[in-house]
């Protein structure tokens, strides 16, 4: 990552994972059939269906490192985390509100059950935060939507930002 964005002066790569809390945890990195791992499938949340590597992380919250980092405003998230993004909202609930960031994730039921919780959980915590969601199409349009339909990317947007 960091020799992908070496020549991007407003971009800093910080090597922890974001979560609910700090702390260390287990990441499964799944190894394809190719035998190559898959760094863009791992997750956190026990793998069962096929053969892995698993690597301690070190964890801290959107809040804690903004406020290490001196961050004063977020306008965007792009979050797609394997099923983990309640955990990272959730540790990032004072930047999301006083923010109020437009935030663009992958939304898939199947990845949140491995931690515990329903995709429906993820809508109602940005929904309190006043968020309206929108399901993207192929097309790349996008329409509201009530709650969780589908495994979709979904862009949830604060109505004091939708102008």
């Amino acid at each position: 990552l960091r020799q992908v964005v070496s020549g991007l002066p407003n971009v800093t790569v910080h090597p922890v994972g974001l979560s609910s809390a700090t702390g260390t945890r287990k990441i499964y990195i799944p190894v394809k059939s190719s035998g190559k791992i898959g760094p863009g499938l791992a997750h956190m949340g026990e793998e069962g269906h096929r053969d892995f590597v698993a690597e301690e992380i070190t964890l801290t919250t959107i809040d804690a490192l903004a406020a290490n980092i001196g961050l004063e405003s977020l306008d965007f998230i792009k979050c797609d985390v394997e099923g983990a993004e309640l955990l990272v909202f959730q540790g990032g609930r004072r930047t999301i509100e006083s923010s109020l960031p437009t935030i663009f994730c992958e939304v898939n039921d199947n990845f949140t059950q491995r931690l515990d919780y329903r995709a429906s959980e993820l809508f109602d915590f940005l929904q309190a935060l006043g968020y309206r969601a929108f399901v993207m199409s192929a097309d790349g349009g996008c329409r509201l939507v009530a709650s969780y339909e589908e495994s979709a990317d979904y862009l949830f947007v604060h109505p004091s930002r939708s102008n």
